[in-house]
């Protein structure tokens, strides 16, 4: 199936196709917030039901993921729709429509999507939608204001691990921290490189304490606060001993009533940390398709009803991870207890065994918010286990499937900031477990906010005037959390060391021609695009930036190319070793929709003299032109989206760098090319020899092949190719993703 190249792609040009400013400008330092999902949060917000605290999908319908498990744990499979009952505070509903769903699949977002809709027939429709391995978001929120240096070390363990072995071709995953530590690489990826610098970032915290003798855990500190006597008289009688023996009793009260507040006081401001953190990240997350698995991290913490506001916080995630999409797994870092406490204060002298007698559940009381985050989002919590893998297992496997259920509510549900409390079952099976958020609340119709509102559309051959200054909708769309979709936007970046220069990044961005808005025929620019875009490092801070204007002379109703897909904007940036994010996005000026795309890219030292691949470049080879086929001819389009058709073949080029030198001071590599599907490999071809007698350039030997798809289903590959230098004994790898249409 692999075949050599005989042409090549051009050379990159060192220079921008428009305007490329290295400096931070003021327009653009919204954008080094990107990420810091978990900094210092304002003072947590009162519930309003009116305006927050809402599950919609539009004013009619509301909708519920179901999992339901047997007795051994597994999904049952093969439900209908009329195995179910729903109870909705007492009153049961009939289901306007229901689906079982696979998790990651182009079913799940085209399912979802009709499930929204109000017409026709939705089942039907969702049964003709075909699989694009669209892959599954995974979320790690680590809280680390709760995590032993134990518990830090299990929880870097759990994330390689999932890295190497759990994360799919087509996944993401986002490591999120409650401090904030792990600052800009806090993003949903697949990029290993920046998942495994994020896992560097976790380091346990100082543990919450007020570092006095003999110490006072928060348990305690609670119990004092609820007026336990015995326990206060202890450390009463114990500050009178270290500090002042003519001290009375009750002097030495309210001494340690205060001590304890305080220390209260510092557990609550961490716990509100860690749960504004967990609500920020969830936000965002509605505007990813299909159902996201977040994964809570903590030793656990206690919730004090009256120093905080946490019961208030704990309801707001389960509505914000309702309206998200998202189930929450809590997992318990701390391991194995068996719920008794220590004996270490003994030695403070406690035959009477208070301190034992007023810390017993102290670990139970410590897991409690962590089964109420799991269970009020239709997750479970995982307690009591050394081996925190086996409860992400347990999560992938009882998350793969779902029932998807929607039902019209009476018009009175929710009215008042009533909340809905949700009971779902299976007729005759009681045994069954079903996994289920706990309810909603719901808006009236006349009082939701409107969050997207119709742009007024100029007139045809009403002229389009360029604008003074990046528009605030581009900079909105390079901001967003996550690629604005609105004007389908797609990114394309490749590595490579050029002569002279150093490392350079070829920067390509492509927006789909579907999405464009030509005016009629006047003389004017027929569309008008304007592509911008910014460079940060891993520490979030702006490297480079970009800027252009595109005009595109099309006529509306003019011809256009069978095989015209849009317009791109060409850069090149010079970036010295380091890992570095890309953000860019579009904007047709005379419609007004944007949209933006994002990736990472790793650029290796070539000084470390290790054997290294440059970027894969992909091309298109496809035929074409009039005349039959005697006079048809092949060329090779550079593909930017990374999608091919099934009947075209695929170039791909890339430069092996530092290779060691053998006999007759030529280097000895051999390569293997592999197409991947799921992780397995699908295509693996021979090892084949790189030339190296007569190349220009020992430095950087060129390699370039050529790949027919047309065995290839619909679907989305991993082309990887790994490079041996039989001389040095080393070997590197480089890949790269592609769908086949």
């Amino acid at each position: 199936m692999l075949r050599a190249a005989r042409n090549s792609f051009s050379p990159p040009r060192v220079r921008a196709n428009g305007r490329q400013r290295a400096g931070v400008t003021l327009a653009w330092l919204c954008l080094l917030f990107v990420g810091a999902y978990a900094q210092e949060p304002p003072p947590p917000p009162v519930a309003n039901p009116q305006t927050d605290d809402v599950v919609r999908i539009n004013a009619d319908l509301v909708q519920a993921d179901v999992v339901v498990l047997d007795r051994a744990g597994r999904f049952v499979d093969n439900l209908t729709r009329a195995d179910f009952v729903l109870d909705v505070d007492g009153r049961q509903f009939p289901f306007a429509f229901f689906e079982r769903i696979t998790t990651g699949s182009g079913d799940e977002e085209a399912q979802l999507a009709l499930a929204r809709g109000r017409t026709g027939d939705l089942t039907a429709t969702a049964a003709a939608v075909q699989p694009l391995d669209r892959g599954r978001n995974c979320f790690f929120f680590v809280d680390d204001f709760h995590l032993s240096p134990a518990g830090t070390q299990q929880v870097r363990s759990l994330l390689r691990r999932f890295i190497e072995t759990d994360l799919g071709q087509n996944d993401q995953m986002a490591i999120i921290s409650a401090s904030g530590v792990i600052g800009f690489l806090q993003q949903l990826t697949n990029e290993r490189a920046v998942l495994l610098t994020a896992i560097e970032r976790i380091k346990p915290r100082p543990p919450i304490s007020d570092y006095q003798t003999p110490p006072l855990s928060v348990y305690q500190a609670l119990a004092i606060e609820q007026r336990d006597v015995e326990l206060l008289d202890f450390f009463a009688a114990q500050l009178i001993k270290r500090e002042n023996a003519s001290m009375q009793l009750e002097q030495a009260r309210p001494i340690v009533v205060e001590r304890a507040h305080a220390l209260l006081q510092q557990a609550a401001d961490a716990t509100a940390k860690t749960l504004f953190g967990l609500e920020s990240a969830l936000k965002p997350a509605a505007a990813l398709p299909g159902r996201k698995l977040v994964f809570f991290l903590s030793d656990g913490f206690y919730i004090d009803p009256q120093n905080s506001t946490s019961l208030g916080q704990l309801r707001r995630i389960a509505n914000t991870a309702a309206r998200a999409g998202a189930v929450i797994y809590a997992l318990d870092t701390s391991g194995l207890s068996t719920d008794l406490p220590g004996v270490g204060n003994e030695t403070f002298g406690d035959p009477s065994g208070r301190l034992l007698h007023a810390s017993v559940g102290a670990i139970q009381a410590a897991q409690d918010p962590l089964h109420a985050l799991a269970a009020d989002t239709g997750g479970r919590a995982v307690f009591n286990s050394n081996s925190l893998s086996a409860g992400v297992t347990v999560a992938l496997n009882e998350t793969a499937r779902y029932y998807l259920l929607v039902w019209q509510p009476d018009a009175a549900d929710g009215q008042g900031g009533k909340f809905n409390r949700i009971a779902i079952s299976v007729q005759g099976h009681p045994e069954y477990k079903v996994l289920v958020r706990r309810g909603y609340f719901r808006l009236d119709a006349d009082t939701m906010p409107r969050v997207l509102s119709a742009r007024p559309q100029p007139k045809p051959g009403r002229r389009v005037s360029p604008a003074p200054q990046t528009a605030p909708e581009l900079i909105s769309a390079i901001v967003a959390p996550y690629p604005v979709s609105a004007l389908p936007t797609a990114l394309s970046l490749s590595y490579q060391d050029v002569p002279t220069l150093g490392p350079v990044v070829s920067v390509a961005v492509l927006v789909d021609g579907a999405g464009i808005a030509f005016a009629a025929p006047t003389g004017e620019p027929g569309a008008v695009v304007e592509v911008g875009g910014i460079v940060f490092n891993q520490d979030g801070r702006q490297v480079a930036s970009f800027k252009n204007r595109l005009n595109i002379n099309a006529p509306a109703d003019g011809p256009r190319p069978a095989d015209w897909r849009g317009v791109v904007s060409q850069y090149n940036v010079q970036l010295t070793p380091g890992l570095y994010q890309f953000r860019v996005a579009a904007r047709d000026l005379r419609t007004g929709q944007t949209g933006s795309a994002m990736q990472w890219i790793a650029v290796p030292d070539l000084a470390a003299r290790r054997l290294t691949l440059a970027s894969l470049q992909l091309g298109e080879v496809v035929s074409g032109g009039a005349g039959g086929p005697d006079k048809a001819q092949t060329h090779i389009r550079p593909n930017i989206g990374g999608r091919f058709a099934a009947e075209s073949h695929l170039r791909f080029r890339t430069y092996v760098y530092n290779a060691t030198r053998g006999s007759e001071q030529l280097p000895d590599v051999v390569l293997q090319v592999q197409i991947f599907r799921d992780n397995q490999p699908v295509v693996t071809a021979p090892l084949r020899p790189l030339p190296t007698r007569g190349a220009a350039d020992l430095a950087r030997l060129l390699y370039e092949a050529e790949l027919p798809l047309t065995t290839l289903p619909t679907g989305r590959y991993q082309l990887r190719v790994t490079a041996v230098d039989r001389v040095a004994k080393m070997t590197t790898t480089q890949q790269a993703s592609f769908a086949v249409r």
